[in-house]
Parts: C-alpha cells; structure tokens; sequence
C-alpha cells in the first residue's frame, strides 16, 4: 500500500508545477488523491489515515503515508 500511494502521489505531483498555481489548486488535487487512498489503509494505520485526511500538500501527504 506504501509503494502504491507513494507512486500515485508522485504521479499528481508531476502533472502541474503546483506552486505557480493558486494554493486550493493543489488542495483540491491532494484531496482527490486522498480519496483513492483512503480505501487502502489497514486497520492499524488510524493515525496515518487522519493525518493523510489533514494533508493540503503533496508532501504532508507523502509524509502520512510513510508514517
């Protein structure tokens, strides 16, 4: 599940340079990819699932999930 969130977070990532854009841009793109996430956290994982649902950047989202 690590790798694959990692990767599909990357992937967002790349699309766009997100800081030439408007801050709820990258916001609304790190909740959509939250959203596919989400489903694939184990039981054990609460508290880097609520802090991936806290996440309004790419990195704070790639630092939940590693955790």
């Amino acid at each position: 599940m690590i790798q694959w969130g990692k990767d599909l977070v990357e992937r967002s990532k790349a699309k766009r340079n997100w800081k030439a854009l408007p801050s709820d841009f990258e916001r609304d793109a790190v909740r959509f990819a939250f959203e596919h996430i989400k489903l694939h956290f184990g039981r054990n994982e609460i508290k880097s699932r609520i802090a991936a649902s806290r996440a309004t950047t790419f990195e704070e989202l790639q630092e939940a999930i590693s955790s």
